[in-house]
């Protein structure tokens, strides 16, 4: 009995082996895929990384995206609200040179915030300072472009108040493989992953 059970160990002894090697593998990959992930998704917060192009998702009114002159000011907005966020990488699932992590973003509520700041900007332009700076522009699309500007930048040094609602955003951050096998995070190809670290519901 005792020898059989040895010949039995001896058996499965390799193939016990190669579950564990398969096990491990799978482990080390996914945490490569989660460094991965986290390595682009950091850049991106700390500013090391916006977008160059005019993906800016984080306006409700999507004809603000086009508007050439606010870019800096976005750029501005765009850093203050990835400053706020917090994030969470979940499961990973890799199929050949495809992976996918789950995401939890926890970030400042950009509707209720632009809301807000909307209503303060109408209020604003009552006032003598906002009537002499749009009296001085002549042309509409001028005093247009001064309120914008002066809409987003509020934005920006308000989005970190106390009051401002916070959201709980799930996305899915997709990943491919090189051929030196690296993993790396397209942001052009993550639109769902870009509108939740941009606070868009």
């Amino acid at each position: 009995m005792k020898s059989l059970s040895h010949k039995l160990a001896r058996m499965l002894a390799p193939l016990l082996a190669l579950v564990i090697a398969l096990a491990c593998g799978c482990a080390g990959q996914d945490a490569r895929v989660r460094e991965a992930a986290s390595s682009a998704i950091d850049a991106l917060v700390a500013g090391d990384a916006l977008p160059s192009n005019d993906y800016y998702p984080l306006l409700p009114d999507e004809r603000l995206r086009d508007l050439a002159f606010a870019h800096e000011p976005l750029y501005k907005v765009c850093q203050t609200a990835l400053g706020a966020i917090s994030y969470e990488l979940g499961d990973v699932t890799v199929e050949g040179d495809a992976a996918a992590v789950e995401v939890t973003v926890v970030a400042p509520d950009l509707y209720a915030a632009l809301d807000r700041a909307q209503q303060d900007v109408a209020a604003y332009a009552l006032t003598e300072e906002a009537v002499r700076e749009i009296a001085v522009r002549e042309d509409v699309n001028q005093q247009a472009r001064y309120l914008c500007d002066w809409l987003l930048v509020y934005l920006a040094d308000h989005l970190g108040d106390e009051d401002v609602e916070q959201l709980t955003l799930t996305a899915t951050a997709h990943l491919t493989r090189a051929d030196d096998g690296t993993w790396a995070l397209d942001y052009s190809q993550n639109p769902e992953l870009m509108a939740a670290l941009f606070c868009v519901r």
